[in-house]
């Protein structure tokens, strides 16, 4: 499943965002597009942050994580993280037991583990054996990224109705 974030105006606000939307419709669309943009990006980096890495947090799977450009669609402001990598979903979420392929286990294990190379293919085929097992266990990187930041998020959009509502002498 994948993890969404909702946001939620009380009856002042979508008052205010009513009469804006009436009086100013380029306003309305640029400050929610600004906040989305700012909940995408702090999204991005915390789920960067959460997530495992062998090398360096700019390359592999940390690297990848992107963000989309918000889309304003019928009322409703869209936009996502994620990664094009195929293994991106399994570390989230975990997998089935599988056997994996060796030979990125096995530079896994010298790099994180220290393993010497001369030994990492039997380690590697171990992990391997392990995995196929019992599977992996999700890393919930994006998920808790957006768990623990909708708070954040919710207050980049209530700031944003707040300005518009300032701008344009409404009370919220």
């Amino acid at each position: 499943m994948t993890p969404k974030l909702d946001i939620k105006f009380d009856k002042k606000q979508l008052k205010a965002l009513e009469k804006a939307v009436l009086n100013a419709p380029e306003a309305v669309q640029s400050k929610l597009t600004t906040a989305a943009r700012k909940s995408l990006l702090l999204i991005e980096r915390e789920t960067k942050d959460n997530t495992p890495y062998s090398l360096d947090r700019g390359t592999g799977l940390a690297g990848s994580i992107i963000s989309t450009e918000p889309v304003l669609s019928g009322g409703l402001i869209t936009g996502e993280v994620g990664s094009p990598l195929a293994y991106a979903l399994p570390v989230e979420l975990g997998s089935k037991p599988h056997f994996p392929p060796i030979r990125p286990l096995q530079e896994w294990a010298e790099v994180k583990l220290g393993v010497d190379p001369e030994i990492s293919y039997a380690v590697a085929f171990a992990i391997a054996l392990k995995i196929s097992k019992v599977g992996t266990e999700g890393k919930h990187m994006l998920g808790n990224a957006i768990k623990d930041n909708g708070g954040n998020v919710q207050g980049f959009f209530n700031d944003a109705v707040q300005e518009l509502a300032d701008e344009l002498g409404a009370s919220i």
